[in-house]
């Protein structure tokens, strides 16, 4: 995280810092930590679910359920498929400059004269797609899982016919199981 300075008017970007000596600038891309936030929170939703979906598929592969763990097995597949969202998207991205000396940030705008610059919280573009490329990443397995996730979640056994739902999602979980 990195804290910078930044203008409600012109939306310049600084650090309190003055500059020490002879200035080495990079560029330094920049996300809103609100964005990022709002990011890992996504990723962490959908870690949860496919914790919880993969769980299930490795007790459907072991066989052997009974009426009243498959009830147990399909509350959890609805509430792991209710976890799920839409994909975060990715952050506007907010050029700045940098110094590895001194440590000074800023990304300077033309002032419009209403300078009033409240401490902003920033992670760097990179860290924030490193988010979303694992959240990717988890979205893929839980589309792959979803399908099976949806069976357990909204399908019922007919009178009698237990034993025989059970193998079938048994024998759709091995498939899975050996995959994860």
């Amino acid at each position: 995280m990195i804290v910078v300075r930044r203008c409600i008017g012109c939306g310049a970007i600084d650090t309190p810092q003055p500059c020490l000596g002879p200035c080495a600038e990079r560029r330094l891309d920049l996300v809103e930590g609100g964005e990022h936030a709002a990011g890992i929170a996504r990723l962490e939703a959908d870690e949860r679910a496919l914790a919880d979906l993969r769980a299930v598929v490795a007790r459907c592969a072991l066989g052997g359920v009974g009426a009243e763990e498959l009830s147990a097995l399909r509350a959890r597949s609805r509430a792991a498929l209710r976890l799920l969202g839409p994909a975060p998207e990715a952050a506007a991205v907010i050029t700045a400059w940098a110094c590895d000396f001194c440590g000074r940030i800023e990304a300077p705008q033309p002032c419009i004269g209403v300078c009033i610059r409240p401490e902003t919280t920033m992670v760097t573009a990179a860290e924030h797609a490193a988010v979303l490329e694992r959240d990717a990443a988890v979205r893929e397995e839980l589309e792959r899982l979803s399908t099976f996730a949806r069976r357990v979640a909204w399908t019922s056994p007919r009178p009698g016919a237990l034993d025989r739902h059970v193998q079938a999602l048994q024998a759709q979980a091995s498939t899975l199981n050996g995959s994860f």
